[in-house]
């Protein structure tokens, strides 16, 4: 049975370890799994430079193609989706009419 954690656990186990971009690197823990993210944050801070602030972001792994192409694909999506449903109407996508109040469902 594969364990899903949820994303505030994921959080709360990560701490600090994920760098400023927290949302980013947050949604990508919970698609590729902390256990994962972690690996490849070690990985980098094995390398020259270390483990420096700007090397810890999701944006860094990314540049870097540190991730699964699911995770890389999956992180800009969601952010997608969450500034589309923010404004729709800027996008082109308008809310369905509400039906009248007495319409049969």
């Amino acid at each position: 049975m594969v364990k899903k954690y949820s994303p505030w656990r994921i959080e709360r186990h990560l701490g600090n370890g994920v760098g400023g971009q927290r949302v980013t690197s947050l949604l990508a823990s919970y698609n590729r799994g902390e256990a994962g993210v972690r690996r490849v944050l070690h990985q980098i801070a094995q390398e020259k430079g270390g483990f420096r602030k700007e090397k810890r972001d999701f944006w860094h792994l990314y540049r870097l193609k540190r991730l699964p192409a699911e995770t890389m694909d999956y992180v800009p999506r969601v952010l997608a989706a969450a500034v589309v449903c923010g404004d729709p109407q800027r996008y082109g996508l308008a809310p369905p009419p509400a039906p009248p109040p007495n319409a049969p469902r």
